[in-house]
């Protein structure tokens, strides 16, 4: 399955615009991404390189209420809880030999959709998307995307437009910290899927496991937890400058 991490989705329970506000003040370009239309949902977006993080909000509840897209109603109860990390999207360059490569490891997945948004400077950007249909809620299993431009046209036209940090043009983002219900069962479920072998660790109740460049950690998110909820982290090589920062709910490094 070739693969690689393209964005990891950040639910926010308010204007993605304040998630700009708050990097920039930290001398980070984080910019302002769109709306879905169709989905009743809005975005921010910060770049490592042509990977990224995706802020997540409702924008139109009313619109948002009757989607049938996955990330979509995740994001609607997930975020009647907490904010954090929802989803991570995978890129492929073969979504639908992906599809068949999924139903050969007897997984269902839910028809592709077919994903747009109008970009802050007037562009429309489609894509693609597959989700595996979800037999746990508790399991964060990622979905796929396929963008309608290739990636050199895509970092070309980011770099063009302004969309990266010069300081993030080449970085990567290296390791997911995430906390859930049951991290070994959520590990085992992402290793049968990618074919990849897990590093657990039973005393500091984690176990990670490599995903192309990226390393996935699940955490017990009993253990990892402080006062204001569960402790989510995104590291990116080489670190942030100015050190690390936390939005909404997760600490980034």
């Amino acid at each position: 399955m070739e693969i690689t991490l393209d964005h990891i989705v950040h639910f926010i329970g308010n204007d993605p615009q304040h998630v700009v506000h708050t990097f920039q003040n930290k001398g980070i370009h984080a910019v302002a991404g769109g709306s879905h239309k169709n989905w009743g949902t809005y975005n921010s977006l910060l770049y490592s390189g042509l990977a990224y993080i995706e802020f997540l909000a409702i924008e139109h509840a009313e619109i948002a209420a009757k989607s049938d897209n996955p990330l979509v109603i995740h994001l609607r109860n997930t975020i009647k809880r907490e904010e954090g990390i929802g989803q991570i999207c995978f890129r492929t360059e073969h979504i639908d030999k992906l599809q068949q490569h999924l139903h050969n490891l007897n997984l269902k997945t839910l028809p592709i959709f077919h994903g747009s948004r109008i970009r802050q400077d007037g562009k429309q950007i489609e894509w693609k998307m597959l989700f595996i249909e979800d037999k746990d809620p508790y399991i964060p299993l990622p979905f796929f995307i396929e963008w309608k431009e290739n990636d050199e046209s895509r970092l070309a036209e980011l770099k063009t437009g302004g969309f990266v940090d010069s300081n993030l043009e080449n970085s990567q983002i290296k390791r997911v910290e995430w906390p859930v219900t049951d991290y070994k069962k959520a590990a085992l479920s992402w290793s049968s899927l990618f074919g990849e072998q897990m590093y657990m660790n039973d005393t500091l109740k984690k176990v990670r496991i490599m995903v192309g460049n990226t390393e996935i950690c699940f955490t017990s998110q009993d253990t990892n937890r402080t006062s204001k909820g569960k402790q989510y982290k995104v590291i990116l090589d080489p670190p942030l400058i100015g050190g690390p920062i936390c939005v909404n709910g997760v600490q980034y490094e």
